[in-house]
């Protein structure tokens, strides 16, 4: 280990990839912290090839909540009650027809399907 804290010590740059192993352990907040307070104590957070970086567990579920691939959020998790944030959405991806409101989350399509009811999102229509 003393190598590795070694290695570690003596790079100007790191970047530390973890996910779910890391994130959801049993004491999972204090290994990210642990992680995160590495690259602060030793200035490597926040440069390009520096930094801890979390993957997410799902396939592209972190890339689908940050750019607005999930159908209850809009990108930079910008839920629609806000219109003002809706109109920055819109015009940064160049989108004059955004949805003006959130789909089904999966669950609810399950049961939209299930029950054949308007896929066009909750609550319109059975």
């Amino acid at each position: 280990m003393t190598k590795f804290y070694r290695w570690f010590a003596d790079e100007q740059l790191s970047l530390t990839l973890f996910s779910q192993g890391v994130n959801q352990a049993m004491n999972g907040t204090d290994k990210v912290n642990a992680i995160i307070n590495c690259h602060l104590a030793t200035g490597r957070i926040g440069k390009a090839g520096a930094g801890p970086f979390s993957f997410t567990g799902q396939p592209n579920a972190m890339g689908g909540r940050e750019v607005g691939g999930l159908a209850n959020q809009l990108a930079a998790h910008i839920d629609y009650s806000n219109p003002a944030q809706q109109a920055l959405v819109g015009q940064f991806w160049q989108a004059p027809n955004l949805a003006a409101a959130p789909g089904y989350k999966a669950v609810e399509l399950f049961d939209a399907i299930r029950t054949r009811r308007d896929q066009s999102g909750p609550g319109h229509g059975n």
